[in-house]
């Protein structure tokens, strides 16, 4: 994942391009999984706020991020239809341009790429010095009142046919597809999208709109750590749902409108914030969550 961040900024051709997005994607799929079952694995029946823990933290990069471009972002003369119009014309300023831009970049990359590479750095130390056991699972007689009827519920799908179990899973799974494919596109291609809307935002600008969006799904994440300790996880996907929803529908009407549209995504990222984690804690009380299962 770090080495294919680096290396974007750098392609010469699509492939290329395709190809660090490959590892990327591959690399951040696989990292988010694991990390969900793993502290499933560790916490248990105790597990929501840990997982809505994880995700604030997530939440602090997503902020960070675009404010860390914003800084290398500087082309507030230069909008999508600016460059769609020299692209057109196929002209030496359309070569210049696009080199600006590639070196801009080239920074904030570099930045993303080293905080990636000290991660797996870190578990390497952790295997070395203190190997992680798996803990003993929780017995249904040992837990609280509270868990007792999800335990019971989730014991339900191992002692029974397995085709109910089955068809949880892959419930389970195509929720999660759709909705990833909802929260991943936003954040990835909003940019793009704000600087091609009617408004034709710069880059910088467009950026800043994402960084609202940031700073409203990380304080959610940060509100949710406390909110899941109360809430069971089918409330909290309920009503942030419908957030969700009303943030689309604000959305849809903020085509000339940047104050709307900075309304939106705040309500959009508060939305987004506890549905990731929320859906793996719910789930998590009728079936184990596996490393399987989880990728």
């Amino acid at each position: 994942m770090s080495v294919a961040s680096l290396l974007i900024p750098y392609s010469q051709s699509l492939p290329h391009i395709y190809a660090c997005g490959l590892a990327v994607g591959l690399g951040s799929g696989c990292w988010n999984s694991i990390a969900n079952v793993w502290l499933i694995e560790i916490w248990q029946n105790r597990s929501a706020p840990f997982l809505q823990l994880i995700q604030f933290m997530y939440g602090i990069g997503t902020i960070l991020s675009p404010l860390v471009n914003q800084l290398f972002l500087n082309d507030d003369d230069i909008t999508a239809n600016t460059l769609s119009h020299t692209f057109v014309n196929k002209s030496a300023q359309t070569v210049d341009l696009v080199e600006m831009r590639r070196e801009s970049l080239k920074t904030p990359f570099l930045i993303n790429g080293l905080i990636q590479f000290t991660f797996p750095t870190l578990l390497v130390l952790m295997y070395v010095i203190r190997r992680y056991e798996v803990p003993e699972q929780i017995l249904p007689d040992t837990i609280d009142y509270k868990n007792k009827k999800s335990e019971q519920k989730k014991n339900l799908f191992k002692t029974s046919d397995e085709s109910p179990r089955k068809t949880l899973i892959l419930m389970f799974a195509i929720l999660l597809m759709f909705y990833n494919a909802c929260e991943g596109l936003h954040f990835q291609f909003g940019p793009s999208y704000y600087q091609n809307m009617e408004l034709r935002l710069t880059a910088n600008r467009a950026a800043g709109i994402i960084s609202v969006l940031a700073i409203a799904y990380t304080i959610g994440r940060g509100v949710n750590v406390f909110v899941a300790i109360k809430i069971r996880a089918k409330a909290m996907i309920e009503y942030h749902f419908l957030i969700v929803i009303i943030g689309f529908i604000l959305l849809f009407f903020s085509q000339n409108s940047l104050v709307v549209l900075r309304i939106a995504n705040l309500v959009l990222g508060f939305g987004f914030s506890a549905l990731f984690p929320a859906m793996f804690a719910f789930i998590k009380q009728y079936i184990d969550i596996t490393n399987q299962i989880g990728t």
